[in-house]
């Protein structure tokens, strides 16, 4: 009878200790797929970057600005710019 009961006892520790094994092997996969997205993403980061510095250079504007037609007069004074008058402009509350 106890060594019925050691046999059982001893396959269900087994038994667990397989289900566990594998559990960790799913969860290790998981974090290394998630790993690998990471990367790519950060990847995918260092690109826009990239290409926003491209984006955001005077030359680039310019062109873009050329091409849209855009009406910009290039070096107007503070005093030349256009300012609302605080008096007429509604309060945001």
């Amino acid at each position: 009878m106890r060594l019925g009961l050691i046999i059982i006892l001893l396959t269900a520790i087994g038994v667990s200790l397989v289900h566990l094994r594998v559990r960790a092997d799913r969860v290790r996969g998981e974090m290394y797929r998630l790993q690998i997205d990471q990367v790519s993403l950060r990847r995918q980061i260092w690109d826009c970057q990239v290409q926003l510095t491209y984006l955001t250079t005077p030359e680039a504007v310019r062109q873009r600005m050329e091409q849209m037609k855009l009406d910009v007069t290039e070096g107007q004074s503070p005093e030349e710019t256009p300012v609302a008058d605080p008096a007429r402009t509604p309060r945001r509350r």
